[in-house]
């Protein structure tokens, strides 16, 4: 089996320390992540709604200038 040489392409090898370092991330990352996965799954829902606010503002529109 070959092995890939790396070396020739400028990669090099790397500590634990620096994968932590690179990697990255941490709580917001998750928060983030989290609500942004909720607005996606959620997105037909927040398009529904935003519809339903045009089609009555197209019908009523002095009920949104109070």
């Amino acid at each position: 089996m070959k092995n890939l040489n790396l070396e020739g392409f400028g990669v090099q090898e790397m500590d634990a320390k620096e994968m932590r370092e690179v990697d990255g991330g941490g709580l917001l990352d998750v928060v983030i992540g989290f609500l942004v996965d909720r607005a996606w799954e959620h997105r037909h829902d927040i398009i529904g709604t935003h519809k339903a606010i045009s089609a009555a503002y197209k019908k009523h529109p002095e009920a949104f200038l109070k």
